[in-house]
């Protein structure tokens, strides 16, 4: 016999002990360093000849541009100005608690801001050719940010592609949010579907998702609100003969 999931409201009181929920946005300009910096890091890879990231699985991606990105604290002083450490798959708690381990594949802890509430990102192989599609992007992505499992305390989180197969975002994403918004309901609560966001120098895609979860009263009586998912596809290199 399965037992109830329950909830930890002491977790979540203490995790956001004297904050405010949700949190106030991230400045456009911090996350412009993130995307454009993230950007730079695929390229000099790519460039590098780096195959992991050409036929790597995700674990094996996630890990190298985490200790990359690490890395620059030495070499790079905007980043490091703005950004204290990178962390792959740090457990953290869902919006009531119920879920004390899950893990995004990559957490980006800012200077100066409260380090339980990283910049989340999801991370995701595109390549239609092997089964790893739109539908894998949202049920496994896209719908973690949606029902309350990642940055439920954020008003922003990033979803990250590994292009494989030549995906864009208008040709793939933005069709298949519109067809799913016909099902009752959407499954990914979509109320802004993507399009090209603004202040950002790397190609960026934005979009919109309502939340219908509720945070326990004794943490706030505000609701969550929609979420901004920010959506950076990096295109991968043809694998070398």
């Amino acid at each position: 016999m399965s037992l109830a999931i329950r909830a930890r409201v002491d977790h979540v009181s203490e995790l956001t002990r004297g904050q405010s929920i949700p949190l106030e946005p991230i400045a456009d300009a911090h996350l412009d360093v993130i995307m454009e910096t993230v950007a730079r890091v695929w390229s000099e890879l790519l460039d590098e000849g780096c195959q992991i990231v050409v036929e790597g699985n995700e674990a094996e991606i996630n890990a190298l541009i985490e200790s990359r990105l690490n890395n620059l604290w030495k070499v790079d002083p905007l980043w490091s100005q703005l950004v204290t450490s990178v962390a792959r798959g740090k457990e953290s708690l869902s919006f009531d608690g119920a879920h004390l381990e899950k893990r995004p594949d990559l957490s980006i802890y800012l200077t100066g801001k409260h380090p339980s509430f990283p910049v989340i990102v999801e991370c995701k192989i595109i390549d239609h050719a092997s089964g790893k599609g739109m539908d894998l992007y949202c049920s496994k992505g896209i719908s973690r940010f949606v029902n309350g499992q990642y940055a439920w305390a954020s008003r922003e989180a990033i979803m990250m592609g590994y292009i494989r197969d030549g995906s864009t975002v208008e040709e793939h994403l933005y069709p298949f949010l519109v067809a799913s918004a016909k099902r009752k309901p959407d499954p990914w609560q979509t109320n802004q579907l993507p399009e090209r966001a603004k202040n950002f120098r790397s190609v960026v895609s934005s979009s919109y998702h309502s939340r219908s979860f509720l945070y326990p009263s004794s943490v706030s009586d505000s609701a969550p609100g929609a979420i901004a998912l920010l959506h950076l596809w990096l295109k991968q290199a043809k694998k070398k003969d």
